[in-house]
């Protein structure tokens, strides 16, 4: 009886010894994106990065929540495209 009292004790010190470390350790393992940390904040700014991306004219800019912006382009050769660019990164993807 006393070894399993013992052995009880011994295991909630560890236990107690042991979890603000872990807590520690998860807490620094994940870092959310900010709200704040938006690269590209505007049309502008979007319209700008996919033009230097893609070449050609812009021919109108959309926001999509916030998240990216959707830019139409006119490009050289007469085509249209459309480019995502994201708003938290700023690269530009067709």
């Amino acid at each position: 009886m006393k070894f399993l009292l013992l052995s009880l004790v011994l295991l909630l010190a560890n236990a107690m010894a042991v979890a603000p470390a872990q807590s520690k350790i998860d807490n620094n393992r994940y870092t959310p994106v900010k709200a704040n940390s938006k690269k590209i904040t505007s049309k502008q700014q979007a319209a700008k990065i996919a033009k230097k991306r893609f070449g050609g004219k812009v021919l109108g800019v959309q926001n999509l929540n916030g998240e990216a912006f959707r830019v139409k382009l006119l490009t050289a050769k007469g085509h249209v495209i459309y480019v995502t660019v994201d708003a938290y990164t700023g690269k530009a993807s067709r």
